[in-house]
């Protein structure tokens, strides 16, 4: 299950933080967002909200101290909550990203994608939980 915590909570940094769900769902944001723009089709107004309140619940999950427990998934998930703001940025201020924009970042999304794709699906849905063992070693999935 994926936790969206709320940013004021004075709990905010001993609750669990569940970060690949929300990198599967930056990565589906930028594919949708990226096929809308490459296709020339317009980003509807609640499409933009959807990608707003997105980021917002990114950053706070980034902000959390255990976050840094998952540091790959961390790194791709900060980059895409970077990009996909500075677009909504832009956007706001009437100067919405062309299709080479989204065409530079189609490698990161790839990469994201990619990495998420070597994890099992109910990681990646929020369906399961990982863990590391004592030694560091690669995580595994409880069921």
């Amino acid at each position: 299950m994926a936790f969206i915590w709320n940013e004021h909570s004075p709990q905010r940094s001993l609750q669990p933080v569940d970060l690949p769900p929300a990198l599967n769902v930056a990565v589906i944001l930028s594919q949708v967002f990226s096929a809308r723009v490459l296709n020339e089709l317009p980003i509807q107004p609640t499409q933009w909200d959807t990608l707003a309140s997105r980021v917002r619940e990114w950053r706070s999950l980034l902000a959390n101290a255990q976050s840094r427990n998952d540091p790959l998934t961390r790194t791709h998930l900060n980059v895409l909550t970077q990009l996909m703001q500075a677009i909504l940025e832009a956007h706001c201020h009437g100067a919405d990203a062309d299709a080479d924009v989204w065409l530079e970042l189609q490698p990161i999304v790839k990469a994201a994608n990619d990495y998420l794709q070597e994890l099992p699906m109910g990681v990646r849905k929020g369906l399961t939980s990982r863990r590391h063992s004592a030694t560091g070693s690669s995580p595994s999935v409880d069921g």
